[in-house]
This record gives structure tokens, sequence and C-alpha cells, in this order.
């Protein structure tokens, strides 16, 4: 496909985005071509005036009048023409990013883990306004200069079409110079939109690792980093100013050899008596006024090939892949109670509903497989496990074992490639999304806060529209936190339970983080709970507290935990043990430590216990660090690869 057909896709694409605001785009247009339209009415008026400029008549006097109410008139069109322009072009640049942020919303956890954070900061808030400039700010440059050359141009024709024929031979020769510049602007817009996003990934590491940076004195580095990226975009920057400042210049050198031939025709054709000195002054200032608009349509290659450069970003995004959610069966949704609230809904109106079915929490794995794009060997290996209603079971072993990788498979965060995964005897791939992870709460050691008040964090999703709801809400959030004894620390803070947290609860400390997100999964009610070293965090009386509230739980929910402490799950109905990948023993902690297998193992070591005699290959266990891999909904760690 040649580039040319590509932009002409390209710009179709962008005018789809204008389209359900055409009648205002009209508006704007009509006012452009209402303007350009009275480009070639100076000229003449000019005209006319010399010519009773010796023996002025009384219509002579009114031509200054007339020149002020063209330009008044002038200025009410671009009033309205540029007023409507940006309006289009505001509610283009939110349309274009609201949807590119509702795609990310979408979009499957592969592509987060394979794509840069920086490079989709980047495109969903700055590359869009490129986008919208490409399609509203070019095309109606592109327009009202088009009008106002074909107005001076045929008015041009009418004083002198054989002057006229020599001003058009610049023409072609100015459109092979746009063209020439045209492929050079596109590769500098690409490569200003790397640098972009390489500096935003730079800056978006520092703030989230600021105190990494300082302790291990990465300032130089980093600094370094930045530079490299920040330089890049200069030169890109300056790519594109040369290609559009060499533009400008050439085509006036080009219009001055086009000046300078009409006036020696004109001096030629005034001395046969074909031309008048009027006629000159007229032809002369409507072709000088051809000059400003055919350098905006020259000058308007950059902001083009810069939005088509942004567009072919802005579409990668809406193009990729969703989620796939093919799935039609639905649970209830644990929290509907309070999402309908009594007044909410008549009793017909309920009857006519059907009832969902709820979910006992029965997971069944059975010869489960999944392995990473790029990795050399399979991060689950033909795993099976059934985890009964209300049941705990902990998932330990060395790093890179698979637990990680297998919590992730049941909220479907990736899909099983071999294998089947079940829930209440329903293959996750046959429910549909939302109800599955309606289902699910999640608690890991990477706690994710938002900018929000407590309660907001704690109820999150979750508003009440009537004051019964409002209040059953702030009931609920209540004896959450106090589940996760975080009551007493919230209500010492400045607000209470409408304290704002900052940015990912900064404004607390590791363990008052960690104890709202274990009070946000107490509140979900689901009835699958996925602990993911949720106490690591805590203090050990926080711990001891938090872990008695847990244990309330575990006997209500079907409960997946990942330990590296093992003391934390010595509890456990059921202990699996992964290993490469499979699933090596099975059982509780009495049971696994008389096996003297690879949890007795990691067991003696981290209690610096001897362990006994084995002939088993625990020997060669390597011992797992203090820090528990572990992955969050929102993370994009591999730790199983």
């Amino acid at each position: 496909m040649s580039s040319f057909r590509e932009s002409k896709i390209l710009y179709r694409r962008l005018l789809g985005f204008v389209r359900p605001y055409w009648r205002i785009f009209a508006l704007s247009i009509v006012c452009m071509v209402a303007s350009a339209a009275t480009e070639p009415a100076f000229p003449e008026l000019l005209a006319r005036l010399l010519s009773g400029f010796s023996q002025p008549t009384t219509t002579t006097y009114f031509i200054p009048l007339i020149i002020i109410g063209l330009f008044l008139l002038r200025g009410i069109l671009s009033f309205v023409q540029d007023y409507a322009f940006s309006w289009v072009s505001n509610k283009v640049v939110t349309d274009v990013r609201q949807r590119m942020y509702d795609k990310v919303l979408q979009l499957p956890m592969q592509y987060l883990v394979n794509t840069n954070t920086g490079v989709v900061i980047s495109r969903v808030c700055f590359e869009v306004a490129g986008v919208a400039a490409a399609a509203t700010s070019v095309l109606t440059t592109l327009v009202s200069d088009s009008v106002r050359v074909l107005a001076l141009t045929g008015y041009l024709l009418y004083l002198n079409w054989q002057l006229t024929v020599i001003t058009l031979i610049t023409i072609p020769l100015t459109a092979l110079i746009v063209k020439q510049f045209s492929k050079r602007l596109r590769q500098a817009s690409r490569g200003s939109q790397v640098a972009a996003q390489g500096l935003t990934q730079v800056l978006n590491e520092t703030l989230d690792n600021f105190r990494i940076i300082k302790v291990f004195g990465g300032q130089a580095r980093e600094s370094q980093r930045f530079f490299g990226f920040n330089d890049k975009l200069r030169r890109m920057n300056m790519k594109q100013a040369a290609a559009a400042a060499a533009s400008g210049p050439i085509v006036h050198v080009i219009a001055a050899f086009g000046i300078t031939l009409v006036i020696y025709f004109a001096l030629f054709q005034g001395k046969q008596g074909g031309l008048t000195a009027e006629q000159f002054v007229a032809f002369m200032t409507a072709m000088m006024a051809l000059i400003a608009p055919l350098k905006r349509l020259a000058d308007i290659n950059a902001p083009l090939q810069r939005g088509l450069a942004a567009a072919e970003a802005v579409f990668a995004v809406l193009d990729e892949a969703e989620e796939e959610n093919r799935g039609a069966y639905r649970f209830a949704n644990p929290q509907q109670s309070l999402l309908t609230g009594p007044a909410q809904a008549t009793t017909e109106q309920v009857q006519l509903v059907p009832a969902l079915p709820k979910v006992r929490g029965e997971i069944a794995l059975s010869a489960v497989s999944y392995q990473y794009p790029g990795a050399n060997r399979l991060a689950l290996d033909q795993v099976s496990l059934t985890i009964q209603p209300g049941e705990t079971v902990a998932l330990v072993g060395p790093s890179g074992g698979g637990k990680t990788t297998l919590i992730n498979l049941i909220p479907r965060f990736f899909n099983v490639q071999e294998g089947v995964i079940l829930i209440d005897g329903i293959d996750v791939r046959e429910i549909e999304l939302n109800s599955l992870r309606q289902q699910i709460a999640i608690v890991s050691q990477d706690v994710t806060l938002f900018n929000d008040s407590v309660a907001g964090n704690i109820a999150y999703t979750v508003t009440a529209d009537h004051p019964d709801a409002a209040a059953q809400l702030r009931e609920r959030v209540i004896a959450a936190a106090k589940a996760a004894n975080a009551h007493a620390f919230i209500m010492a803070l400045p607000d209470g339970y409408e304290t704002l947290i900052g940015e990912n609860g900064v404004k607390l400390s590791g363990g008052q983080r960690q104890r709202l997100a274990i009070a946000r999964a107490v509140f979900k009610q689901a009835p699958i709970l996925i602990l993911d070293e949720a106490t690591s965090a805590l203090d050990s009386e926080s711990e001891r507290v938090v872990q008695e509230a847990l244990d309330g739980l575990l006997h209500q929910q079907t409960t997946l935990v990942i330990a590296h402490r093992l003391s934390t799950i010595e509890q456990a109905d059921r202990i699996a043990v992964l290993e490469g990948g499979k699933l090596v023993e099975l059982g509780n902690h009495a049971s696994l430590l008389a096996q003297e297998g690879v949890y007795a193992h990691l067991y003696h070591i981290q209690y610096n216990r001897s362990a006994p005699s084995s002939t088993t290959s625990a020997a060669s266990v390597p011992v797992p660090d203090d820090g528990a891999i572990a992955v969050a909904p929102t993370t994009s760690t591999r730790e199983d690869v």
C-alpha cells in the first residue's frame, strides 16, 4: 500500500471523530468560506479608489466606509470560526483520550506486561493533541486557504488571464517541494514520539523508585538516562523545525520568481496599452494576497505529518485486541444488595429478573499448563488441584515455582493454554469476565491505593444513591476496617474515614496501607479470597491481630494464600508445594513435614532447624528470599518465567 493511500485511510479515520460534531464544524467551515470569499474585495475596492482618485465621485467617498464594513464582517466571521473550531477541537481531544483510556482498561494483562508504562501514558496524555490538530486545524486551514486561493485566482483570471497563467506556473513546483519534505517530517515526528515516551518512562520510574535511587546513589545514572531521551527529543524536534522552516522560504523564493515574471510581462502589456495602472495595482495586490494562503498551505504539511504520526500511535492502541470475553454465564454479584437499595426496585420488578446463582467457591484445576511468550519452559506444567468451598489452601515453594501464575489464571489475568479451571463446575472461560471477577478479592504485598478518602478506598467502586444505602455502606466500611484492625488508626486521622490519603496512600505507613487493602477485600465479601503475602508489611502485633481477623474469614470464603513466611500458613487446611511449575507435594503442615520433602526442607532452613536426613532432592532446593515474589492485579511482574 502506498504511503499516500495509508495517509488517506488514516485521515478518514481521524475525521470520524469530527463527525458527531459536524453541525458546529460546518458552521466554522461556512464562516471560513465566507471570510475567504471576501479576499478579492479589497484589491477591487483599491482599484476603484485609484481610478477615481483624480476626479472622485460620490461613490468614491463611500469606498473607505465599505472597507471598514468589509473588515468588520471578516472580524465577526473570524470570531465565530475560531470559537467553533476550538469547541470541536477540544471535544475531539476529549473523545479520543477517553476512548484510549477506556481501551486501556479493557486490554489484556499481557499487553501491559510487554508495553512500557511511559509509552501508554505518552499516547493517552500527549499524542492525542496531535491527532486533534490533524483532524481539525489542518482541515480548516486547508478549506479556508483553498477557498482564498480559488477566489483570488478567479479574480486574477478576471483581471488578466495571461498574467494569471504565469502566476500559476509556480504551483506545481511548490507542490513538489512540499511532497519532498513530507517523508522527512513524518519520520522526525515518529522519532519525537519515541523520545517523549522514553522521557515519560524515565520520569515515572524515578518518581516510583525515589528512595531506591537516593539510597543507591543512582542520581547520575538516571540523569544520564533522562538526558539521552531529552536530547533525542530536541534533535527530532529540530529536524521537524528545519524541514518546516525550509519549506516556507523556498516557497517565497519561488513566488518571488513568479512575481518578477509577472512584473516584466505587465510592463510589456502596459507599453502595448493592454494594462492600465489601476488594473496592475489590483493584480499585484491580489497576487501578493495569494502568497499568504499559499504559504500556509505549504506549512500545513508539518502539523499534518505530526498528526498522522500521532494517529498511527493512537490507532495502534485502539486497534489492540481486548481481553477475550466470550463467556455468557453469570453469577450473582455479592454486593448487589448494597448496589440496589430498597427504594430502587419494586417487588414486581425484582420478580421479573431471574435470580442468578451464588458462587459456593469450589475451584478445580485440571491438567493446567501455561507458558509465557518468549519463555523457554512452562510456568505451570499439568497442575491439577481441587479446592472445596470454604477451604484454605496455601501455595508455597521456591521462587519461579508457578504460584503467581496460578493465582493470575483464576481471575483470567492470563488465559489457560492447556487444561481447564472450573469455578463451581463452570469453566472460567465460559463465565462473563466482570461476573467472574466480582467473585474474587485479592490482597497483595504490593498495595495499590487511590488518591481518595479512606472510605472511598475501602468501598472501591461502590457508591450509595439514597440515605438508606449510604448508612448501610458506612456500616459495612467500618465493619471491614475493624476486621482488618484499621479502625483505630483511621479514627486518629484528621478527618477519620473522609481523610484523603494521597497518591497510593503516600500519607500512610506501610502497615496502615496494607490494612486498608485487607479492609477493601473484606468489604467486597467475595466468595473467593486470594492473599499474596497479605500481612508481610505489618509489625508483629498488627500481624497477629489481622491474622486473627483473617482466620475468622477463612472459613467463610475459599482462600488461596501465597506465603514465604511459612508460620502464617501452618493452620491452612492444605498446603500445595509448587516447584518448577509442577505440583510436587500436597497436604497439611504436619503431613508435609513428615514427608521430609521440599516443604520440610524449606521449613527447616527458614527456622534454622536441622532437617532430618533424607534421600530426596530437596537439599538442592534454593532458599527463598524474604521478599516474596508477588503480583497484584495491577502489576506486570513475571516471577514465574
